[in-house]
């Protein structure tokens, strides 16, 4: 279980700034991979960090989600890529996707225009954790401005690609190595970067 006294703190900082979604990193440590290769983008993570290492949390309306830098970033980095790229190709769009923790099963459904996005969100539980399920469905749609919402992620898809080029892991198909530029494409797009992070350089 996370310390609660950091969750307590972490809530603290995110109702003073008062909008609907937030990141918070975690202090993860790099392992060397140098000489390891892998068929599939997603093995990477398990490799590089450690089930140890420091959650990161996604605040959703004030509620803190824990999204580990292993089993998380494996089960959902496809599906992000697909879902960013979207939004940074189309001004106007809508997408669905699922995404996974090792708590909930989560069903997105976006609509955005060039300003604002609007998320519809089903929370299933897989394991006993239904009254926070019950409470994140009971939020209603998450919205917020695109730039806002993007720039939340931003610091966390840069951690990502530093801690992969860090480690000197290879690829063994180039399209799955091409994932990394295709991160890095979306860094520039994105204006805005998190609250958390503004003063932090990240």
């Amino acid at each position: 279980m996370p310390d609660q006294s950091i969750i307590e703190s972490l809530k603290s900082r995110v109702k003073a700034f008062g909008d609907q979604f937030y990141i918070q990193l975690g202090h993860v440590k790099t392992r060397n991979a140098d000489g390891q290769s892998v068929k599939c983008f997603q093995e990477v993570f398990p490799i590089i960090f450690s089930e140890d290492d420091e959650a990161a949390y996604l605040f959703w309306k004030q509620i803190p989600i824990r999204f580990h830098y292993t089993y998380e970033c494996y089960a959902n980095i496809d599906a992000l890529i697909l879902w960013f790229e979207k939004m940074k190709d189309h001004r106007n769009g809508e997408h669905k996707c699922t995404l996974l923790t090792d708590v909930f099963i989560i069903e997105l459904s976006a609509t955005w225009d060039a300003k604002n996005i609007k998320i519809e969100s089903n929370w299933m539980v897989k394991t006993n954790h239904q009254k926070l399920a019950d409470a994140l469905n009971e939020k209603g749609p998450l919205v917020a401005t695109v730039d806002r919402f993007l720039g939340e992620w931003k610091p966390f898809l840069v951690q990502l690609v530093r801690g992969i080029d860090a480690s000197g892991i290879a690829f063994d198909d180039p399209q799955e190595k091409d994932k990394i530029r295709r991160i890095k494409a979306l860094t520039p797009y994105i204006s805005d970067t998190s609250k958390l992070y503004a003063k932090d350089g990240v």
